[in-house]
């Protein structure tokens, strides 16, 4: 039978915004809110968290442990190899990338793109960051095993490890790589763009927003989240910087 497992990237060390995961909204840290969301599908077998085994990171760990949530601690650099180090131990035949700070990350997408990559003959499914794609912060990557481990043994690249599997769409003569999505018509062109992971405090109140809207209800969906968005938070959302990184999306 088929494991599927998914794998949430932590750390407590952020340089433009320390300590987001375990930041409250709504009374609730960030971390938990994700990890909750993420429990919630109907096609993940387990949920863990990975972390590094910096001395910082213990908060991580206990955090998760309080919460009983699966932790593995592996390299804060090296995190390919985290990852698989991670996926290897927990046996997970399909395994599902996902971040610590994307609190509004929807269980329903998830099961989505764990059955489109189930039924289609592809190694590698991501639905973020291309023209139609997921905003930002609802981010879902789905890879088996297989394609973990080769990418783990063929990328020596340390700065292209550090991004997990990122790079293996630049490498199209070893995997099938497919960018997806299922929302072209159900979102308005804007909110294609919005990024509603946190990087940044400006990112922090934008979400904090959302769900203090919504009396932290970790039940709202992304098209509830959609459609409560109004366009003046999307203008303040997209900055400068970001604007050109749209503009780089549109050109692809």
């Amino acid at each position: 039978m088929t494991r599927v497992i998914a794998i949430i990237q932590a750390r407590i060390g952020s340089i433009r915004l320390p300590g987001k995961v375990l930041k409250k909204i709504c009374e609730r840290e960030i971390l938990d809110y994700v990890i909750s969301r993420v429990k919630k599908s109907k096609k993940i077998d387990e949920v863990i968290v990975a972390t590094s085994t910096l001395k910082k990171d213990d908060v991580i760990n206990d955090f998760c442990l309080k919460k009983n949530c699966v932790v593995f601690r592996g390299s804060e650099i090296d995190v390919l190899d985290r990852f698989y180090q991670c996926a290897k131990k927990h046996s997970g035949d399909i395994i599902v990338r996902l971040t610590a700070d994307c609190p509004l990350v929807d269980w329903n997408v998830i099961d989505y793109y764990i059955d489109y990559y189930l039924n289609n003959d592809i190694d590698y499914v991501v639905n973020s960051w291309f023209k139609n794609a997921y905003p930002s912060g609802f981010d879902v990557e789905v890879f088996s095993f297989d394609t973990l481990e080769r990418y783990w043994k063929y990328e020596k690249d340390v700065s292209k490890r550090e991004h997990v599997c990122s790079y293996i769409k630049e490498h199209k003569e070893m995997f099938k790589y497919s960018q997806h999505s299922n929302i072209k018509n159900t979102i308005k062109y804007n909110h294609n763009y919005l990024h509603l992971s946190i990087d940044t405090k400006k990112d922090y109140l934008l979400v904090k927003n959302i769900l203090e809207h919504f009396e932290g209800d970790e039940n709202i969906t992304f098209q509830q989240i959609m459609n409560y968005i109004p366009d003046k938070m999307i203008f303040i959302n997209i900055d400068k910087e970001r604007h050109k990184k749209i503009k780089e999306i549109k050109n692809l």
